[in-house]
């Protein structure tokens, strides 16, 4: 039998005592179970960390700087932050040195508010 701690059978799972790797028991279940909990789309994930961004660094970034860092298209991330700006919790800055910085602090922001900005509502 091969290892690990939960098998499948039928509709029903089944841990083998003799066999439980704890981490493994760990790791199935959040993969079975945790992936489901909340979904959010690549627009409303490009925010929160485009905003967290901007919060640790306390200043001015570029979207090329941000989809550098977070591994996103800057074209994709660009549409994003034009959402942002709209709502009014970052503003840009044109020209070069140029990027979105906050508009408000950041402990006025939660992640509901970007949430609502990004995908209209709950």
């Amino acid at each position: 039998m091969p290892k690990g701690g939960i098998r499948d059978h039928g509709d029903q799972q089944v841990f083998h005592r003799d066999e439980i790797d704890p981490l493994k028991v760990i790791v199935d279940l959040e993969v079975r179970h945790l992936k489901n909990i909340i979904q959010i789309s690549e627009a409303s994930s490009l925010a929160f960390h485009g905003m967290g961004l901007l919060a640790q660094s306390g200043g001015r970034l570029s979207v090329h700087e941000m989809a550098s860092l977070t591994g996103s298209s800057e074209a994709h991330l660009s549409k994003v932050f034009q959402r942002l700006s709209r709502v009014g919790f970052v503003s840009s800055v044109r020209g070069p040195g140029g990027g979105f910085v906050l508009s408000r602090p950041a402990e006025e922001i939660t992640l509901l508010d970007i949430y609502i900005a990004i995908e209209g509502g709950l």
